[in-house]
């Protein structure tokens, strides 16, 4: 990990004190004991997905940046955790010394993770790539799945169970109703029927 992260911020940047120092504080942040899911496995596994596609992607770097930052910043009650999570990647980003247009890209990457089924006339393929590396987890196998939902429920473990299972309930309703989860062919044909078996068994676990 910490070698991805000198080979992408060092093209950047020679300031290897300024590289490390951004590299503790993303890990920091992962390694947030109320993580169980959204940590630096997350991190790991999306990086490794969206590597599948670096040949697609149009701006890989931004792209690399986005999965680096997107969830940095997780504040369990709180509902603008993506728009403080690209704050706080546009100030590390600024520091690195990239250019605003890269900076708005990652920007715009990880604010769309606040909603992965919204579609924009904006998206692009960096889009689809971020926002399919981020839902791989639906289409695992069904014990993976299961360990994902029991992650996910710890995460939010403050509030109470009948108060998760409806909103829990409700997200993944969305997720059925839409034509398709995933966004890039390869990924949908993979993974698209798991997804939705997995998602249809946690309902009915949750008593939908």
């Amino acid at each position: 990990m910490r070698n991805k992260w000198n080979d992408l911020a060092g093209k950047y940047s020679q300031n290897h004190i300024l590289i490390t120092k951004l590299y503790n504080e993303l890990i920091r942040k992962y390694n947030e004991t109320k993580r169980h899911y959204h940590n630096l496995s997350h991190i790991q596994g999306m990086l490794y997905n969206v590597e599948k596609f670096q040949d697609m992607a149009e701006d890989y770097d931004a792209l690399q940046f986005a999965v680096w930052y997107h969830d940095a910043i997780m504040a369990t009650l709180r509902s603008d955790n993506e728009a403080q999570s690209a704050i706080m990647a546009k100030d590390a980003l600024l520091q690195l010394g990239i250019a605003p247009e890269r900076i708005q890209k990652v920007i715009n990457l990880i604010c769309r993770t606040a909603n992965h089924l919204e579609q924009k006339e904006s998206d692009t393929v960096d889009t689809a790539i971020m926002l399919d590396a981020d839902l791989v987890i639906l289409g695992s196998e069904p014990d993976r799945y299961r360990q994902y939902a029991d992650q996910i429920r710890q995460e939010y473990q403050v509030i109470p169970f009948f108060i998760f299972k409806e909103k829990r309930k409700q997200m993944l309703h969305k997720f059925l109703e839409v034509p398709f989860i995933y966004r890039l062919p390869d990924v949908r044909e993979k993974l698209e029927e798991q997804a939705r078996w997995n998602i249809e068994n946690e309902l009915k676990r949750l008593g939908a």
